[in-house]
C-alpha cells in the first residue's frame, strides 16, 4: 500500500450533490457489520439508506453549527469529518473514510491535527465511538480516555494537558 501525501487532502463543505457519496461511505463503514445478516443485497441496501438518511438528519439537527466537511484527495472525495468547535470543546462528531483509504495513517493525521487546534485553546476533543469500532484502539493509542459507557457507545475525551501520548 502506497503512503499518501498528506498536503495533498483537502477539505470542502458538504454539499446536496454529495448525498450519493455519503451514502457509499456510509454503507462502507457498516459492510462488515451486516455481514452476519443473513439479508438480500436488497435488503441491506434498504436498511442503510435508512439508517443513513436518519443519521444525516439527526446530526444536523443536534450540531446545527458544526462543520460538515468532505475530506478530499487529489480532487478526488475519500471520506467525510464532522467536527464541531465551541468553547468548551471541540467535536469530533464523525469521521469515516473510504475503506482503501483506511490504515494508512490518514485518520489518526486528521485526529493529531483537531487536537493540535483545540490545544492552541486548551480545549478538549470528545467523541462518541462504538465499543467495535477498529477506530478505538486508534483513539486510545492517541491519548483519548473512557469518561463514559453509555451502552453501545463509549464517550471519549483527549485533553492537552493530559495528551497521554
Amino acid at each position: 500500500m502506497t503512503a499518501l501525501d498528506f498536503d495533498k487532502v483537502w477539505f470542502r463543505a458538504e454539499i446536496s450533490a454529495d448525498t450519493d457519496f455519503l451514502l457509499k461511505l456510509y454503507i462502507s463503514t457498516r459492510e462488515l457489520e451486516l455481514k452476519q445478516l443473513d439479508w438480500s443485497h436488497a435488503e441491506k441496501i434498504s436498511f442503510l439508506t435508512q439508517q443513513f438518511k436518519a443519521q444525516y438528519a439527526s446530526y444536523r439537527q443536534v450540531y446545527p453549527d458544526a462543520e460538515f466537511d468532505l475530506i478530499e484527495y487529489q480532487a478526488e472525495s475519500i471520506g467525510r469529518l464532522y467536527l464541531l468547535k465551541s468553547e468548551a470543546e471541540c467535536r469530533l462528531i464523525d469521521i469515516a473514510l473510504l475503506p482503501e483509504y483506511r490504515n494508512r495513517k490518514l485518520g489518526q493525521h486528521l485526529i493529531q491535527n483537531i487536537q493540535h487546534l483545540a490545544a492552541k485553546t486548551s480545549s478538549p476533543v470528545t467523541l462518541h465511538v462504538d465499543h467495535a469500532n477498529p477506530a478505538f484502539s486508534l483513539y486510545k493509542r492517541l491519548g483519548f480516555e473512557i469518561v463514559e459507557d453509555k451502552g453501545v457507545h463509549l464517550f471519549m475525551r483527549w485533553h492537552p494537558d493530559n495528551p497521554g501520548v
